[in-house]
């Protein structure tokens, strides 16, 4: 879901996630930005935003949603869930297509502000893929507190443990520096939040002995 919706926050039309219209408009604009001077590049940018929206035709916020909910509907199916792409996509709908319909607008809102709107600064949205390398200066553990976090960063840095999925993203603000190419200050405005692997391992409940971990895996042993 975090890997979609930021598609629609840096869509430029919201063709599709493989288009080679989207591919080509962010690899022009991509080399232009770093080339020309920020005002230039988001002249630009505002500007062909709003040219090949009328060349497209507009893609309904509903269709987005629908996208969402039939990429749960097969993550759960890959899963191992025996039911019907149709008939569990019927669930997921009944159950949480508003929740889904609200996060798309405001998707699609954040990207109109992001897209039309500014031009002193670049605000982009972060998502971080599977299986890179947790950073604790730009990422922020949401399995954990702040201070438990920051206890275990340079062991996490240090062993390179790679992130599991990222449920909230982050944003990013970033100033083309005047009269030097390719050259930006970045600032991280909010962390995205990631989960590790070990959040997923078992863990013991308040009433369970200190040696859980131990007796359970005794007890797997004994059953094979």
């Amino acid at each position: 879901m975090c890997a979609f919706t930021e598609w629609i926050m840096d869509s430029w039309c919201y063709h599709d996630r493989d288009s080679e219209v989207e591919a080509v408009l962010q690899e022009t604009y991509e080399q232009l930005r770093e080339t020309e001077e920020q005002p230039v590049s988001a002249r630009w940018r505002i500007l062909t935003r709003k040219y090949v929206r009328k060349l497209y035709p507009r893609v309904e916020q509903p269709n987005l949603a629908y996208h969402i909910l039939a990429a749960c509907a097969n993550i759960l199916i890959t899963s191992g869930l025996h039911e019907s792409e149709q008939g569990l996509l019927e669930r997921l709908a009944a159950r949480f297509a508003d929740r889904v319909a609200l996060i798309v607008e405001r998707a699609v809102h954040l990207n109109n502000v992001i897209g039309d709107d500014i031009t002193s600064c670049e605000f982009v949205p972060i998502y971080c893929t599977p299986d890179v390398a947790f950073d604790p200066s730009t990422m922020e553990n949401a399995t954990e507190n702040g201070s438990a976090t920051a206890g275990h960063e340079a062991i996490f840095v240090h062993n390179e443990n790679k992130i599991l999925c990222t449920t909230d993203l982050g944003l990013l603000k970033a100033e083309k520096v005047h009269g030097e190419e390719g050259t930006w200050d970045n600032t991280v405005l909010l962390k995205p939040k990631i989960v590790m692997p070990s959040a997923l391992t078992a863990s013991p409940t308040s009433s369970e002995s200190p040696d859980w971990r131990t007796q359970s895996l005794h007890g797997e042993q004994e059953e094979l």
